[in-house]
């Protein structure tokens, strides 16, 4: 369960960093727009309509005429901008996509599955000592006077085997875990 969290932990630390970067990004661009509108000068959105002007409109219909035309100018500088931001948000999130893809690859693979269906959903069914050996491990310790003194430790080590059955398929499977006393 602790190699659970261990994955997991880091796993959603990089989807909030994810969140919060598409949220810079999408900031960014909004104060890249302001900048530009604020620098580059506004065009004159007088619609080219002298012929129409000329057949005698009524008032009404001239100023329904001039509304759809600059909501037509609006629609398409909005849509301008959402395509660069697309299209930016598309190439900055795509290495990040990537490292999802991988750890994503990296969580199945230490995850415990079924080896004939590959699902995860499984049972413990239980798990037995199968073997307990001494090994030597080398410690580094530093002494008081500050230099550095290497030593062999005896530490013990069990071998366990796990019994599983998957939920899915009901295939029962074993894996051989070795584990470190302190």
């Amino acid at each position: 369960m602790e190699n659970v969290k261990e994955i997991i932990i880091p796993i959603f630390q990089i989807i909030i960093t994810l969140v919060v970067w598409y949220y810079i990004f999408k900031l960014l661009f909004k104060v890249i727009k302001t900048i530009f509108r604020y620098f580059v000068p506004k065009k004159e959105n007088t619609p080219p309509i002298g012929n129409i002007l000329q057949s005698q409109l009524s008032a009404e219909e001239e100023k329904k005429i001039m509304q759809e035309i600059s909501a037509d100018l609006n629609k398409s500088e909005n849509s301008i901008w959402k395509k660069i931001f697309h299209i930016a948000s598309t190439i900055i999130s795509f290495p990040f996509l990537c490292i999802l893809g991988i750890l994503k690859g990296i969580c199945h693979a230490l995850t415990t599955h079924c080896p004939k269906c590959d699902s995860e959903d499984i049972d413990e069914l239980g798990s037995k000592q199968i073997d307990r050996y001494t090994v030597y491990k080398e410690v580094t310790e530093t002494l008081a006077s500050g230099r550095t003194k290497t030593r062999q430790v005896p530490c013990t080590k069990i071998k366990f085997e796990d019994y599983y059955r998957c939920k899915n398929c009901g295939h029962l499977f074993t894996e051989i875990r070795t584990k470190e006393l302190k």
